[in-house]
């Protein structure tokens, strides 16, 4: 059942990952150079990442429902590590208050595209909290967090 409190959240939801995208060159500003989203809620898709999960797919590297499941990711975004200049993948959860779900689905949708297109994937989630068990749980699975800068 939609209660109007659902709609409310949904609607936040989606203002607050509309919002983290169109920002995300100074979210990243600190790590990555020449970030560019390859897949978000408002951006086109790229074809060449929409081939490459196609392939990966249709060779079996990856089901069907692992195809579905990197669809679902809220960000898919390429850019180049200041530390080394190697280009990388990220895959990424946007939340306003990041969970131990978002973290999880960070870390599964990152393995599924690593193995899609063969090369290691970033695991990231976004928001604009998080609490220290969500952070220490984030550590331990090698999921990045990054909290938006505040306006």
């Amino acid at each position: 059942m939609n209660t109007i409190r659902d709609s409310v959240d949904k609607a936040i939801a989606i203002s607050y990952e509309s919002w983290v995208e169109s920002h995300i060159g100074g979210i990243f500003a600190p790590l990555f150079r020449r970030v560019r989203v390859q897949k978000g809620l408002f951006s086109v898709p790229n074809l060449t990442f929409l081939d490459i999960l196609d392939d990966a797919e249709e060779n079996g590297i990856i089901t069907e429902e692992q195809y579905l499941e990197v669809q679902n990711l809220d960000l898919v975004l390429t850019g180049r590590r200041k530390s080394d200049g190697a280009e990388v993948y990220i895959a990424a959860e946007v939340s306003i208050t990041i969970g131990g779900s978002d973290i999880a689905r960070a870390a599964e949708r990152a393995a599924i595209l690593s193995a899609a297109i063969g090369q290691p994937v970033e695991a990231v989630v976004i928001g604009s909290q998080i609490d220290d068990a969500r952070a220490a749980l984030a550590a331990d699975n090698n999921v990045a967090v990054f909290l938006s800068p505040e306006d």
